[in-house]
């Protein structure tokens, strides 16, 4: 899934407004109240004074304020027209879908931060007996994260992209995220190990991948004009072969090339910033950390 840096940018170029009224049915008023839905005797409101002013999002029940925050710009729910996705991979969700399929209706709210590719939340609130939130959920430099039931058990996924690897080593256009499906667990959405895992490569495709590597960086042993090969390092961690990951590496690196030690270092460094890295782990069956560190990692 490609993402398309303009496609924020213009919705910060005035189409805000004219979406979220359509799709909420809200209008601005003098109150500066943007949107507003009711929900049983939940009031959620988007306040926006201008373009150029932070929004604000509050939630109050039975008329008592129960939860704001402030943020850039808030939408109330999830359409395909909205996340420019197509309309059969993205289910519109309207305030009160039960999203984790427990029974309870539930509130989705994405946030933006601002900035021409950065950054977007995904907020989601339990409206039941008490609001509970069950986020946020990031979404980093992806605007199309979104929930869906890929399993059809009633239960909504997040997909979504990790962004740990944004700028490292290389510029964003060309920077791998690998992409991260993440399910409810009773408490909390966490790494879905089960959706994540796939069969291990074929020896063959390894091997010729860690040939294709070894002969670009004995071109360019510097790397700074190296694709970035660790895309294939991390396809393999986030599919459950990080042991075939640090393999390829050992294969790839040539022998006489220096480096490597600290490339693996370093990249070691920039993988455990993941948000993701506990659930990593965990698909990985305990092994994510390559075999020189793996003996002082623990989670």
């Amino acid at each position: 899934m490609k993402v398309r840096h303009s496609r924020i940018v213009r919705a910060f170029a005035g189409l805000l407004v004219v979406l979220v009224s359509a799709f909420c049915g809200a209008a601005e008023t003098a109150d500066g109240i943007e949107t507003r839905v009711q929900y049983g005797d939940y009031d959620i409101r988007i306040y926006q004074v201008d373009e150029f002013s932070e929004s604000y999002l509050e939630i109050y029940q039975s008329g008592s304020l129960v939860h704001r925050q402030s943020g850039w710009r808030f939408w109330i729910g999830q359409s395909p027209e909205d996340l420019y996705l197509p309309e059969e991979q993205v289910p519109t969700l309207t305030i009160g879908e039960d999203i984790t399929n427990n029974g309870v209706p539930d509130l989705v709210v994405r946030e933006w931060t601002g900035g021409a590719h950065c950054c977007i939340y995904f907020h989601l609130f339990e409206l039941g007996s008490e609001l509970r939130p069950l986020g946020p959920l990031g979404g980093g430099h992806d605007d199309g994260s979104h929930f869906a039931d890929i399993t059809g058990n009633g239960a909504m996924e997040f997909l979504t992209h990790d962004w740990t690897f944004a700028y490292w080593r290389t510029d964003f256009a060309s920077s791998p995220a690998p992409a991260v499906v993440l399910c409810y667990d009773g408490t909390a959405y966490a790494v879905a190990d089960h959706l994540m895992r796939r069969p291990p490569p074929d020896a063959a495709d390894l091997l010729e991948q860690g040939l294709a590597i070894q002969a670009a960086l004995l071109e360019n042993p510097s790397l700074e004009w190296v694709a970035p090969f660790w895309a294939y390092l991390l396809e393999l961690i986030y599919s459950g072969h990080a042991s075939k990951a640090w393999a390829l590496l050992e294969l790839a690196w040539p022998p006489l090339l220096p480096g490597k030690a600290e490339f693996t270092a370093d990249f070691w460094e920039a993988l455990s910033y993941s948000p993701y890295r506990t659930g990593l782990n965990r698909l990985n069956d305990g092994s994510l950390a390559p075999p020189a560190i793996s003996s002082r990692f623990r989670e």
